[in-house]
């Protein structure tokens, strides 16, 4: 004989099933990602302490940045700031510890020994200049004789023209004077003729010039030739 559920068993097998899924809510449909408990307990955790109070009754809600603050663990203190260089002062003008005046420390800092814009330079001519490591002309002067090299070993020095193991000069001609040349360069022969053979006639004392022997002949006697 079959058997059927009556309205009671019904109502009890209907209560079951329900006990075992959560009712749908309205506006809200079937996700993939599960909320667990224990990441429900993380989200719960994080909301309670978000929720309480954590800076002292007496903090500063905002904390101004100090330039000269050295404590680092201090609010305050300003981190990565650039090296001032020895002997910049930091005008009174930038004093303070807002964010401009951190700002204009770093700008003049980094500015500083520049020449400003559209600031007049006093020209001036100097042979000799220094410069520091920015390349800046700290200072200027002329040469003095310690600063010219001895060129003596090669150049002619001004001193020894016209003197014994010198060098010549040469006169309003273009010529070197007689007065520097070797007593015998301006010495003036007088020949009798130039000729391949002797002259057949001869005074004492002349000359002659054999073009063949390239020797000057000197006549020691009437007609008779001897040798220079």
């Amino acid at each position: 004989m079959a058997k059927y559920l009556d309205d009671n068993g019904l109502l009890y097998l209907w209560s079951k099933i329900k006990a075992a899924f959560v009712s749908k809510e309205a506006g809200k449909g079937l996700s993939a990602n599960n909320l667990t408990d224990t990441l429900k307990g993380n989200y719960d955790a994080a909301y309670t302490h978000s929720q309480a109070a954590h800076a002292p009754a007496d903090g500063q809600k905002n904390v101004q940045a100090d330039w000269n603050e050295t404590n680092s663990g201090s609010d305050a203190f300003v981190k990565n700031k650039p090296t001032i260089p020895a002997g910049v002062v930091v005008d009174a003008a930038l004093s303070g510890t807002s964010e401009n005046a951190v700002q204009n420390k770093v700008v003049k800092a980094a500015l500083d020994g520049k020449v400003a814009a559209n600031t007049a330079i006093t020209a001036a001519t100097k042979t000799k200049i220094t410069y520091d490591a920015k390349g800046l002309v700290t200072a200027g002067a002329d040469l003095s004789a310690s600063d010219i090299p001895d060129l003596g070993a090669t150049y002619v020095k001004v001193s020894t023209k016209g003197q014994a193991n010198g060098v010549a000069i040469l006169g309003a001609d273009g010529l070197v004077p007689s007065t520097q040349l070797p007593s015998y360069v301006d010495d003036v022969v007088e020949l009798k003729t130039l000729s391949v053979t002797a002259p057949a006639s001869a005074a004492v004392g002349d000359k002659y010039y054999n073009t063949s022997s390239k020797q000057i002949f000197t006549a020691t006697a009437i007609n008779t030739w001897g040798t220079r």
